[in-house]
C-alpha cells in the first residue's frame, strides 16, 4: 500500500515552481495542460504513491510544468479533471460514447481536435439520437485522434521517466525534495 496524501508537501512543491509564495495566489497560477494514465508506478508531489493517473499542470507566469496525481488536482487545485480521465475511459470502451465538454476543450486547446471539430463535436455529444452520419464520424474520428494522442502521450511520459531514473519529470522546476 502506498504512502497517503501529504497537501503540506504539494504546496511546498507547487510554491517552490511558482512566481507567488503564498499558496492561495501560487495556485491560481496553474493551469491543467494535459492527462495521461502511466502504465508505471509514478509518485505525486505531494508524496503519494502509486499514482497512475497523471496531470500535466503549466505555470503560466513561470512556465514551469509538473506532473500530479488526479486526485490532488481535484481536491487541492479544484481542477476537474476526473472528468476527463471518465470521458477517455469511456471512449476507450465503446468508440460511438462521446467525451465530455472539459476534454473536448483541453484537446481543443492541445490541437488534438480542430478548433471546428471541437465546436460541431459540442453541438450533438450529449444526444443519443438524432445523430446524422457525419456526425456520428466525426465523433468516431476525434474520438480516435483522442486516443492516439493519450497513448503516444503515456509512451512518451513511460520513457521520460525512465531515463530520469524513475524520478517525476518537471520542466523548469527544482528537483523535488527528498
Amino acid at each position: 500500500m502506498g504512502q497517503g496524501y501529504n497537501f503540506e508537501q504539494l504546496k511546498a512543491e507547487m510554491i517552490a515552481r511558482s512566481s507567488e509564495q503564498d499558496w492561495q495566489q501560487a495556485k491560481l497560477e496553474w493551469d491543467l495542460e494535459d492527462v495521461f494514465r502511466a502504465s508505471e508506478e509514478r509518485d505525486c508531489l505531494c508524496g503519494h504513491n502509486p499514482i497512475f493517473q497523471i496531470c500535466t499542470l503549466r505555470n503560466q507566469i513561470t512556465q514551469s510544468t509538473a506532473e500530479v496525481g488526479n486526485v490532488c488536482v481535484e481536491r487541492f487545485l479544484g481542477m476537474r479533471s476526473k472528468r476527463i480521465f471518465s470521458a477517455i475511459k469511456r471512449v476507450r470502451d465503446d468508440e460511438n460514447r462521446s467525451l465530455n465538454k472539459e476534454a473536448i476543450e483541453m484537446f481543443r486547446k492541445l490541437r488534438i481536435i480542430s478548433h471546428s471539430d471541437a465546436t460541431e463535436y459540442l453541438v450533438f455529444y450529449r444526444r443519443r439520437k438524432n445523430v446524422t452520419d457525419d456526425q456520428r464520424e466525426l465523433k468516431r474520428q476525434v474520438n480516435a485522434a483522442v486516443l492516439a494522442y493519450v497513448d503516444r502521450r503515456a509512451h512518451r511520459s513511460v520513457q521520460a521517466f525512465r531515463a530520469l531514473g524513475g524520478r517525476p519529470a518537471t520542466k523548469g522546476a527544482p528537483p523535488a525534495a527528498i
